[in-house]
């Protein structure tokens, strides 16, 4: 029997039988892990490689930015359930590329791209679905702006990783969708890492099983904002974080 290396609650057990018998999270949070890990023995038994997973995430992630910049509710709460699936593929692309041994820069690439598209493409989406429900186009430029964040978060990240050393295991805390707690860091860790890491984790982990509470409730101008002042806040501190590291 074989075990995958990694972070603790990211293990599965492989068998002779190749059969997969993934672990069960040691957290609750985030929740797309819970998904995610039923549906990544299912696909490892198909004949799909971790990239056509990565595109049949970002496929359904701009189909439901579609689906929800129209205006009835029900073609939105199927837009929501697109995301929903988007998010949990993208987490099962990474899950089957280590089971697989098919881990590969492109498909990074691939991964790292596709969420900034469809990430930016949603939040575009729900300003416009704002503006169209009260006539104000504040709310679609609101989510430009959130798009826009999303852009600049996408080229620090290219940046980061472009300064990072190449080949050999990644930190379990690459893993942006693994069961995390700030308890897990090393005590020299600063607390801006942690609160920025943690941020990204808990709440965009997750981001995509709050959006249906908000399209049914037609407050989805609350995301816009929120969206527009938490992006830009998120990629300043990235920006900080690794300006700090050039002074050290």
């Amino acid at each position: 029997m074989l075990r995958t290396s990694g972070h603790p609650d990211a293990g599965a057990v492989k068998d002779s039988n190749a059969a997969f018998v993934p672990a069960w999270p040691r957290r609750l949070f985030p929740l797309v892990r819970q998904l995610s890990r039923r549906l990544t023995p299912i696909l490892l038994r198909l004949p799909l490689t971790p990239n056509h997973i990565t595109l049949a995430a970002i496929a359904a992630g701009l189909s439901a930015s579609w689906c929800l910049h129209l205006g009835d509710r029900v073609t939105a709460l199927v837009g929501c359930f697109l995301f929903i699936a988007c998010q949990v593929l993208d987490n099962c692309d990474g899950e089957v590329a280590r089971l697989k041994g098919m881990t590969s820069r492109l498909g990074d690439v691939l991964d790292d791209s596709g969420d900034a598209l469809v990430h930016s493409t949603l939040f575009v989406a729900l300003g416009a679905r704002a503006s169209a429900a009260d006539g104000q186009a504040l709310w679609f430029w609101l989510g430009v702006v959130t798009a826009a964040g999303v852009g600049f978060e996408y080229v620090f990240g290219l940046l980061r990783k472009s300064k990072e050393p190449t080949g050999g295991p990644k930190p379990a805390t690459s893993d942006p969708t693994a069961s995390v707690s700030p308890f897990d860091f090393p005590g020299e860790t600063r607390w801006m890492d942690k609160a920025v890491y943690v941020l990204r984790v808990l709440i965009d982990a997750d981001f995509c099983f709050m959006l249906p509470v908000f399209v049914l409730s037609g407050t989805e101008w609350l995301l816009v904002a929120a969206g527009a002042v938490g992006n830009q806040v998120y990629w300043m501190a990235a920006f900080y974080q690794q300006a700090s590291k050039y002074r050290a």
